[in-house]
């Protein structure tokens, strides 16, 4: 029975009106999307995450002249408790996220966006809390049976924040 205002009160009235085919349309078939394998970049560790710190900001902040001494003083901080201090530098602004295999485009782009700032890559340890950090970032990179869990993987992996965060 039709609706006050002509439209079908179901898919056998539109059918069977001539308003929709009969003849349903498949749906598409799945296709994954094209890009790096990050398990794989992982095995030469191109994959492994790395931090892009804006030593320009940084020396601003403290006051110092010398570039180099900001980017000791970052990574013996940074030796000190990388979750916390990483963590420290993303919520400053100072510091953005970024994988081996893409730093230096990163890099060159941050150092653009900052009229010329001096931007350095920094390393994530070997071992964060006395585990391997492939072992963490395999857990964030690795590609799930969903379409959408990917998408919001990849999302988490590129935020800036810190692996714990991501994890």
């Amino acid at each position: 029975e039709n609706m006050d205002d002509g439209t079908p009160a179901s898919w056998e009235e539109a059918v069977a009106g001539g308003l929709l085919d009969d003849e349903s349309e498949e749906e598409e078939a799945f296709v994954e999307q094209r890009r790096a394998d990050s398990t794989e970049l992982l095995d030469d560790n191109e994959g492994l995450p790395v931090l892009l710190v804006d030593l320009t900001a940084l020396a601003a902040e403290a006051g110092q002249s010398d570039l180099q001494t900001v980017r000791q003083v970052v990574v013996q901080t940074l030796d000190t408790g990388f979750i916390s201090r990483s963590d420290d530098l993303f919520a400053s602004g100072h510091c953005r996220h970024s994988e081996r295999w893409r730093s230096s485009e990163d890099r060159r782009r941050m150092e653009d966006e900052r009229g010329g700032a001096v931007v350095t890559v920094i390393s994530y340890p070997a071992n964060i809390d006395g585990a391997p950090l492939g072992l963490f970032w395999r857990s964030v990179r690795s590609p799930s049976a969903w379409e959408v869990v990917d998408e919001l993987k990849e999302a988490i992996a590129s935020c800036n924040r810190s692996i714990k965060w991501k994890l």
